[in-house]
Order: structure tokens, then sequence, then C-alpha cells
């Protein structure tokens, strides 16, 4: 499992072992990397999970360089 890499299934055998299914994207409601390390709200108990997208993450990085340069230009 990566940091940028969908969920794995696994599953605990007879045995007591765990084994890998594949990668599980919830019935493809998941579109994106989730996060490796869930965290447990304190309150709720429930397993909370980030996504992570690059597309999104470079969509964002494009958007501020054209806001820079936009300002640069302006302020000659």
């Amino acid at each position: 499992m990566l940091e940028d890499d969908l969920p794995y299934q696994v599953r605990i055998t007879a045995s007591g072992n765990l084994e890998t299914i594949g990668r599980y994207d919830f019935n493809g409601h998941l579109s994106s990397a989730i996060i490796a390390h869930p965290k447990l709200d304190p309150v709720s108990k429930e397993a909370q999970g980030g996504i992570f997208s690059w597309s999104a993450f470079f969509q964002g990085v494009a958007v501020l360089l054209f806001a820079i340069y936009q300002l640069q230009y302006w302020m000659k």
C-alpha cells in the first residue's frame, strides 16, 4: 500500500493469516487514492480517511502560478 493508491481488501484465513484480495474502490465510489493512515474520531468512533488527487493538486498549482504571473505583469 502506498500513500497514493487505492485501499486493499484483505481477509483473515481460517488459520489466522491475512490474505490480500486486491485493490478496493468501494464498488466504484472511490475514484482517487486514499491516505494510508486513517484516523479514529474520538467522539463518534468512526474511522475517517482522506482522499488525495494529484490532478487536483497540479490544477491548483497551475492556477497559483498563473495568478503570480498575472500579478507580476500588472505590477510592472
